[in-house]
């Protein structure tokens, strides 16, 4: 029952009053910059709001008649109760691991020629006499109400409510009451806790005058119940406020609740709001708006209050939309011998939304600040990197008050040493540099940064116990780039890692508490794509050697290759260098080697073969046998093989081709093994292992026009839903192609899944696909 009307500049006051009255309207609001009145009428509904919109647009005092959309907002945070944790100037982990993230020391070395800087903070409550804040309360006001008039008087009731109050659970399966009280506090303290003062923590902005305001409208419909409401002219008026008091820099930790499509009502506010945005920078405010981009593990487009603060020209160029970085457990204990120039690698958090929108991301798990009643606690989300961000920006003005808002802007997106990105996904994300951004303004006066992302590519696998199988929770890599030699820190997590690097060639080096350190070489990463690596058995410490054997196997039809000629190195992936064992093959294929316990890589050559490699792994004091290696005898032209390998569980994966035919395509697999035509053999499945280990090997021939597609299927588990024995399998893919020594090899993906859709060739273009889906009839894969 509102609308939003602004009216012409030279609309007199008096008949203004006259119109809205003639219209059974109340003008129960006003932005007088804007001459924007917020009219209330006796009805409701959309048919009889819609009505007074269209008469209204048609009068000539009139200029532009807006909904007041009313929306469900949320705070951005995940309180975890963690405890308080000391400082570690060394390695970012203890409570102030996102000041040293966000290198706030270095910033504070210039705190002589900061100035005071007003900063906004637009939320939900906030406890201003806490002892670390003490912010002046004619600097602390609300969304007024019937119920609540001013902030001292929602003070009030907190403190009469916070022992006896009921906690009555929303929609959202949380107490309104609770979740209102400290979220506000928190923030605030990020930016301008005071600091210096023997307690608590320390703001990042020492030189800070704060400004609050509420984002919601309080009310008690019930005795008891507080009930919250929030309009999208009610953030507007808030903002106003703010910069309308001097505010540069306006914290918004704050978002939609559920994603939504677009609407024309979304449209009409957008508008409005990109309009008001502009009024205030025509009438000289210059301020920015540092936004939450939510905590829904989605693209942040998809949440209308993200959209609305950038749908504009003039909003989107005031707006900052800001994503959380979580913190790694700290790794140097595990890494002491290794140590030294490193970089550790940051991951967006879990719940952070990600997406174009994102314009730069800070610290957001783990947060330590103020909350009600003179107390800390750590929270989690975007709500908490928000401020990281609002307060650099702050640093910023105070450093050069002449700055505009698109120069901070700029400076804080762009002067990040450090980046992150999001789980599998190949979008990177600057990271907010604090102590870089001020000597940026320091160093190069009016010159702006520029900066393009990195391009990333991903490394990810799994590593476990080589004798039990189990996954080993928590080790530590160093990974290194073997033309840079750039070093950087990363962690596996649940038996998994994933690290998003710059295309290049990294030696990655794993260890974890009680087992021998393990180096994988020669890791490749390609830009825009995910590299499977292979699974890593890690053997528990002990110096007694153990036995290994194995068969050297001829691709083509599963006979043994006598006397092949073998090298072990030490290490995944290693083949040069000097070997720790040499040996050869027996008049059977077989090898028996004692190493000390650890993983090699076995190289074998023979002639008329392509030499190879494959990886083995030696358990102190046992003997591991079917550590077998294959060969695959020297192609013709236009040939393709592909060699298919696993452990020894599930017994039986099996290879399907699929390709073009003189007359349509083929499906190469067990039940259909050979395409011939007109006496011609195209494609050929040379060998069908069922029982572990492979080789399976299928053969293009004759290659014609189109695309091969390769997939690995899991038959033994083929009608499960829910299986992820091929990921940990060890599976592993290698195509070779004629007039190459060495083949293309692809791990399977550490991904539940029983079909592994592993690459394509189109005409020569080979293009890697890793895909994983579950697929049951092995008639119509690929169809």
């Amino acid at each position: 029952n509102e609308l939003l009307v602004i009216f012409k500049d030279s609309a007199d006051p008096k008949a203004i009053e006259t119109l809205v009255s003639s219209y059974g309207g109340e003008i129960v609001g006003q932005l007088y910059f804007m001459n924007q009145y917020q009219l209330r009428f006796t009805g409701s509904g959309e048919d009889y709001i819609n009505d007074i919109k269209v008469r209204l647009e048609q009068e000539e005092l009139v200029d532009a008649v807006y909904y007041n959309m009313a929306i469900d907002i949320s705070m951005e945070a995940y309180p975890n109760d963690s405890a308080y944790d000391s400082w570690n100037t060394e390695d970012p982990t203890g409570n102030n691991w996102g000041l040293e993230c966000i290198n706030a020391c270095s910033a504070w070395e210039h705190q002589d020629s900061m100035s005071v800087v007003k900063v906004g903070v637009i939320d939900t409550f906030l406890y201003p006499n806490h002892n670390d804040l003490q912010i002046d309360s004619d600097r602390v006001s609300i969304l007024a109400t019937d119920d609540f008039s001013t902030h001292k008087s929602l003070e009030q009731y907190y403190e009469q409510n916070i022992d006896t109050h009921e906690c009555y659970i929303n929609s959202n399966g949380v107490c309104i009451f609770c979740e209102q009280m400290n979220h506000g506090t928190h923030c605030t303290g990020i930016i301008g806790a005071i600091a210096n003062n023997g307690q608590g923590v320390s703001g990042v902005n020492w030189n800070t005058e704060m400004y609050f305001t509420t984002a919601w409208y309080y009310t008690i419909p019930m005795e008891g119940q507080l009930e919250v409401i929030s309009t999208l002219d009610g953030l507007s008026y808030a903002i106003a406020h703010m910069v309308m008091n001097g505010c540069r820099v306006i914290n918004l930790s704050i978002g939609s609740s559920d994603a939504s499509s677009i609407s024309p009502y979304e449209t009409n506010f957008t508008e409005r709001f990109d309009r008001m945005i502009q009024k205030l920078e025509e009438a000289g405010y210059d301020f920015l708006l540092i936004k939450a981009a939510g905590n829904s593990n989605d693209d942040a487009s998809n949440y209308m209050l993200n959209r609305i603060l950038t749908g504009g020209e003039y909003s989107n160029a005031h707006t900052v939309i800001v994503g959380a970085v979580e913190n790694a457990s700290s790794i140097k204990n595990r890494l002491a011998a290794w140590m030294g120039d490193t970089k550790k690698i940051y991951n967006m958090a879990w719940y952070s939304n990600y997406g174009s929108l994102i314009d730069v991301t800070a610290p957001g798990s783990d947060i330590y600040s103020t909350v009600y009643g003179n107390e800390y606690d750590n929270l989690d989300g975007t709500s908490m990197a928000a401020p990281m961000v609002a307060v650099t920006a702050s640093l910023l003005y105070s450093v050069n008050p002449d700055l505009d808002y698109n120069s901070v802007k700029s400076i804080i997106c762009f002067t990040g040493e450090q980046f992150c990105s999001k789980s599998m996904k190949t979008d990177v994300y600057s990271i907010v540099n604090a102590g870089n951004a001020i000597d940026w303004v320091l160093e190069h006066a009016n010159t702006l940064p520029e900066r393009e992302l990195p391009t990333i590519g991903f490394i990810t696998g799994i590593v476990q116990d080589a004798q039990t199988l189990n996954l080993i929770s928590d080790a530590a890599v160093l990974i290194t780039n073997e033309e840079t030699g750039d070093k950087y820190e990363s962690v596996v997590m649940d038996g998994t890692y994933y690290c998003y690097l710059t295309p290049g060639t990294y030696t990655m080096e794993f260890a974890a508490e009680g087992y021998i350190p393990e180096t994988i070489y020669h890791v490749a990463v390609t830009a825009d794509e995910i590299n499977y690596n292979v699974m890593l058995n890690m053997v528990t410490d002990n110096d007694s050697p153990g036995i290994v054997s194995g068969r050297i196997v001829d691709a083509f039809d599963a006979s043994s290759i006598a006397y092949a000629d073998l090298e072990v190195y030490a290490g995944i992936n290693q083949t040069s260098g000097t070997p720790v064992a040499v040996a050869q093959s027996d008049e059977y294929g077989m090898y028996t080697l004692s190493l000390a316990p650890g993983n090699y890589t076995l190289r074998a050559s023979a002639e008329g073969y392509l030499a190879d490699s494959a990886p083995i792994v030696v358990i102190s004091e046992l003997s591991q046998d079917n550590q077998d290696c294959t060969l695959t005898p020297l192609l013709q032209d236009g040939e393709m093989r592909v060699i298919l390998t696993w452990g020894s569980y599930p017994y039986d994966l099996d290879s399907h081709l699929v390709g073009p035919a003189i007359n349509g395509t083929f499906h190469t697999f067990y039940y259909d093994q050979e395409y011939y035509y007109d006496g011609v053999l195209y494609d050929n499945l040379d060998v069908d292992d069922t029982d572990s280990y492979g080789p399976e090997t299928t053969s293009v021939y004759v290659g014609l026009d189109g695309t091969y597609t390769f997939y690995v299927h899991n038959y033994s588990d083929c009608d499960e839903t829910v299986s992820s024995t091929m990921a940990t399998s060890g599976a592993q893919v290698k195509l070779y192609l004629a007039g190459q020594s060495t083949p293309i090899v692809y791990n399977v993906p550490n991904q539940p899944g029983t079909l592994w859709t592993v690459f394509s060739v189109e005409n020569g273009v080979i293009t890697p696909i890793n895909e994983m889906s579950y697929h049951y009839n092995p008639d119509t894969v690929g169809r």
